[in-house]
């Protein structure tokens, strides 16, 4: 049995996502990394229908050894999950359920199917092919096994330049398809996006059949803050502030909190350096600490949030002034100052009218 790829969209996304290394720096500079969260939505033209489907990033388990995402996307009649190896991209298997029906397909690949090789540029060239097994499962729930082999399909990077979609204007390679020769597909993929962003499938006569565009994209992310982020000190003096890590579009996994270098005589602390973030917010403590000889100033402490290769940071203003002589009274201290304060001038009149009498005298007598 040789199969085909249908439906061959979903197949480009994977092919477009799985192009990422997770260890490999020289690929990072084209092909930034998956994460679980990040999601695309595409709106597709299909013959004559028009609709949205969003492919995301689910969550990573170990599928036959292998640590993989599992990417997940829904079409108007099915539902459909790829797991994606996490180290080299490769495709390790495709399951699809029908929508009102308990029609499933599962197929597995062997060996998993190719990534798009990285770096990219034009003239890249690559073969996707190879064998597979599967159980399809009918709407009376008997299984069917089946196995075969894939038609070999060809792909290679034919131009390089932009390309304006609705979710914006990208930066993108145009990849080619082909199948025994003859152009299947044009697809512009953008590493910033991290996905294809447009794609046009040829009939026999050229003609577009079928098209989609990137309407809009979201990455898992996270969010770094301060309760309060100035404070003014005497020297000696310390204060403490919580340390805000907040989850975007699903992101999960561990942040590690650190101070940027610090002025002499003031010293930072923070009590949970490494917070697993997932969903809720969650915090650390931070303390900063003066000690007597700590010079007058202005400074800024920078406080860096980092995990699975995102980077934040948020600043601090510190203001160190000497101390400076003041005095806090209560109610009742105040009367008692009234009172003194009354008494010293009574006897400052008195001693002013002394000394005037005094001189008086001293005249009469001359």
């Amino acid at each position: 049995m040789v199969m085909r790829f249908a439906p061959l969209f979903a197949l480009f996304i994977l092919l477009a996502v799985s192009c990422f290394s997770q260890t490999q720096e020289a690929f990072t500079a084209v092909s930034p990394r998956l994460r679980v969260g990040d999601s695309w939505t595409y709106r597709r033209v299909d013959l004559d229908r028009t609709y949205e489907t969003t492919v995301k990033v689910l969550r990573m388990e170990v599928f036959q050894g292998h640590e993989a995402f599992v990417l997940g996307e829904e079409y108007p009649d099915w539902v459909h999950l790829s797991w994606v190896d996490r180290f080299d991209g490769g495709t390790l298997r495709d399951y699809w359920s029908q929508k009102n029906s308990s029609d499933t397909k599962d197929i597995v690949y062997t060996p998993k199917l190719p990534s798009m090789p990285c770096p990219l540029s034009v003239g890249v060239e690559w073969i996707v092919e190879g064998g597979y097994s599967g159980v399809y499962t009918d709407t009376e729930g008997r299984k069917h096994p089946f196995n075969g082999s894939l038609e070999s399909m060809h792909y290679k990077i034919v131009a390089e330049g932009k390309v304006k979609v609705e979710a914006g204007i990208f930066e993108v390679y145009q990849v080619a398809m082909l199948y025994r020769g003859k152009l299947l597909w044009h697809e512009w993929f953008s590493p910033n996006a991290k996905a294809y962003v447009k794609g046009e499938a040829y009939g026999e006569d050229g003609r577009v059949t079928i098209s989609y565009e990137l309407v809009k994209y979201a990455f898992a992310d996270f969010t770094v803050s301060l309760d309060e982020s100035s404070f003014t000190l005497k020297p000696g003096e310390a204060f403490s502030t919580p340390i805000r890590v907040t989850s975007s579009n699903g992101f999960s996994g561990i942040v590690t909190l650190q101070a940027g270098s610090l002025p002499s005589g003031v010293e930072c602390a923070i009590d949970n350096p490494e917070i697993y973030v997932e969903d809720a917010l969650q915090q650390g403590m931070l303390t900063v600490a003066t000690s007597p000889l700590t010079r007058e100033g202005v400074y800024t402490i920078f406080i860096s949030a980092s995990g699975d290769g995102i980077e934040h940071a948020t600043a601090i203003h510190l203001v160190i002034k000497e101390s400076t002589w003041s005095c806090e009274v209560t109610g009742v201290d105040c009367v008692v100052i009234l009172l003194l304060s009354s008494i010293l001038a009574l006897l400052a009149g008195q001693t002013y009218m002394l000394k005037k009498l005094t001189e008086k005298i001293k005249l009469s007598v001359a």
